[in-house]
C-alpha cells in the first residue's frame, strides 16, 4: 500500500519512474532506507548519496558500514561524503543543524550534476511536516513558514535539479511497517531522542499531547492545514512577485504602484516573498517588513539598512541590494584551496573534490560546477581577485581571452565584478568561478582522475546565481 501511495503522490507532481535516474540521500534511518527500497520498486535509477559528518563518532561510522552493504547488496552506485562539520560551523558561524543541512544539500546537488539527474529524493514524511509547522508557529512564522515542508521545490533559486519528498504524505507509523514488512535492516540516530533539540521536544512531547487530546487525525490536519496555505501562496502572492517585480543589474525593484494596491497584510506578504526569493540570508521579521513597508510612505533618497541589504525609496520603486562585503581576507587574496575543505568566498562556499570515476556527463549543466583534469591541476589551488590583464583560455581553442570580457560576456553586473574570484593553478587560470572553466585543464579522453570545482551561493544576487 504504502509503494502505491507514494507512485501516486509523484504523479500528481507530475514525476514518472520510467528509468529516470534520481539522487536519494541516505542516512541509514528506516526513513530513507524505506525512501531507496521504494524508489528502487517503482522503477527509478537511484544514486545514492551518504554524508558522514562524525559527530557521533562510531555509531556514524556503523551509519555508513551499513549504507554501503545496503547499496552492495541494491547494486546501487553509491557516495560518501566526509565532512569535519565542527570546523565548518567555526568557519562560517552557522548552527550546527543549519549547516549540516547546508553541506548535504550541497553534497547531493553535485552528484545530481555529475551523474546527469535532475531529481533529488530526500525521505521527509507527515511527522517531519507537523514537526516544523508547529515549530515555524511558535518563532511567529508567516505564511510560508506556515505552509511547512514544500513537496518539491528547486534545490537552489534557478536550479533546475528539485528536491522531491515522495514520503511527505506518508505516516512514520506506516513507513516502519513497510521496513518490517521487507525484511529492511536500519539504525536509529540516538541523537533523535535528545530533547536539548527543540525538534525532539515537539517530536517526543508536543506531538504526543496533541493526538492523546485531539484524537490521531490531529496530525493529518495540520498538516491539510499547511497545504492549504502553500495553495494560497501559490495563486496569490508568489504570481504577483513574478508579474510586478523587476530584477536589473543586481537591484531588485518593487513599483510602489502594485504594493499600494494590495491591502496591507497582502503588501507584507509581497515584501516577504521578495526578501524569501532575492535576499535569503536577510532575516524575515515583522519588524523588517515594517521598516521596509514605511519607507514606500516616505520621501524619495531615504533608505533603509541592513547588514545584508539596502532599500531605497525610489521615485516610482522601492529598490532592493545587496550590501557590499566588508572586506576580508578572501577578498584580497590569493587564498589556497585545499581539496575537500571548503572555502568561503564573496557570497558563496567554493570547494574542489577529487572524483572516485569519471563523470559520465562531463557537462554539469551549471556553471557553479567545473570538471577539470586533477593531474593537470596539480598540487595546489590558489583563489584569488582577477585582476587587469588576466587571461583565460577558451576550451576547445587554442586562444585565449580576457577575464574582463568573459564577465562581460557572461552579463556580471559591473557593481559584481570586483567580488569575482579565479581559481589558479600555477600561471594558469582554471576556473572563473561560476563563469568558465580553463581550457588548459580540460578532461579528455587521456584523463585519468577528474576533479570538481564546485561553488554554493549563499547570497541571493549574486553574479554566480545565473
Amino acid at each position: 500500500m504504502l509503494k502505491q501511495n507514494v507512485a501516486l503522490f509523484l504523479k500528481r507532481l507530475g514525476i514518472e519512474a520510467d528509468g529516470n535516474r534520481i539522487v536519494v540521500g541516505v542516512s541509514g534511518g528506516v526513513d530513507s532506507v524505506v525512501l531507496l527500497d521504494i524508489l528502487s520498486h517503482l522503477g527509478f535509477d537511484p544514486r545514492v548519496v551518504h554524508v558522514n559528518f562524525g559527530l557521533r563518532g562510531e555509531e556514524s561510522d556503523a551509519d555508513e558500514r551499513l549504507v554501503e552493504q545496503l547499496c552492495a547488496e541494491g547494486q546501487y552506485p553509491l557516495t560518501v561524503k566526509r565532512a569535519d562539520l565542527r570546523s565548518l560551523f567555526d568557519l562560517e558561524g552557522q548552527s550546527l543543524q543549519e549547516l549540516a543541512r547546508e553541506v548535504r544539500y550541497r553534497e547531493f546537488e553535485c552528484v545530481a550534476s555529475s551523474s546527469g539527474s535532475c531529481l533529488i529524493a530526500t525521505a521527509h514524511h507527515r511527522q517531519d511536516q507537523a514537526e516544523t509547522i508547529l515549530m515555524n508557529m511558535m518563532r511567529g512564522a508567516g505564511p510560508d513558514g506556515m505552509s511547512g515542508i514544500p513537496a518539491i521545490r528547486p534545490v537552489r533559486p534557478g536550479s533546475e535539479t528539485s528536491v522531491v519528498r515522495p514520503l511527505l504524505d506518508c505516516s512514520r507509523e506506516s513507513i516502519i511497517e513497510y521496513a518490517r514488512s521487507r525484511g529492511l535492516s536500519w539504525r536509529e540516530d540516538a541523537s533523535n531522542e535528545d530533547l536539548r533539540y527543540r525538534r525532539n521536544l515537539v517530536r517526543h512531547k508536543l506531538l504526543p499531547v496533541i493526538e492523546d487530546n485531539f484524537g490521531s487525525g490531529a496530525i493529518e490536519a495540520i498538516v491539510r492545514s499547511a497545504a492549504n496555505v502553500a495553495n494560497v501562496l501559490g495563486t496569490g502572492i508568489q504570481p504577483e512577485v513574478e508579474r510586478s517585480v523587476i530584477v536589473d543589474r543586481g537591484q531588485v525593484r518593487l513599483p510602489l504602484v502594485e504594493l499600494e494596491a494590495l491591502p496591507f497584510g497582502s503588501s507584507g506578504l509581497l515584501i516577504l516573498e521578495v526578501l524569501k526569493r532575492f535576499f535569503p540570508t536577510t532575516p524575515r521579521t515583522s519588524d523588517i517588513v515594517g521598516a521596509i513597508r514605511e519607507l514606500a510612505t516616505l520621501q524619495t533618497g531615504k533608505t533603509w539598512r541592513h547588514p545584508s541589504l539596502v532599500v531605497a525609496r525610489d521615485r516610482d520603486h522601492l529598490v532592493f541590494q545587496k550590501t557590499e562585503p566588508e572586506q576580508s581576507a578572501e577578498r584580497t587574496g590569493p587564498v589556497v584551496l585545499q581539496v575537500g575543505r571548503p572555502l568561503t568566498i564573496p557570497g558563496g562556499i567554493l570547494r574542489a573534490d577529487v572524483l572516485a570515476e569519471i563523470p559520465e556527463h562531463l557537462d554539469p549543466n551549471t556553471r557553479l560546477i567545473a570538471f577539470l583534469d586533477a593531474d593537470r591541476v596539480g598540487a595546489q589551488l590558489r583563489v584569488d581577485v582577477w585582476r587587469d590583464g588576466d587571461k583565460v583560455r577558451i576550451l576547445g581553442s587554442s586562444s585565449s581571452k580576457k577575464v574582463s570580457d568573459v564577465l562581460t560576456e557572461a552579463r556580471v553586473p559591473t557593481t559584481e565584478r570586483q567580488n569575482a574570484r579565479v581559481v589558479r593553478s600555477g600561471g594558469s587560470i582554471a576556473w572563473v568561478v561560476g563563469v568558465r572553466p580553463g581550457g588548459d585543464f580540460a578532461v579528455t579522453s587521456r584523463t585519468k582522475n577528474v576533479i570538481m570545482l564546485s561553488v554554493a551561493p549563499t547570497t541571493a544576487g549574486i553574479y554566480f546565481r545565473s
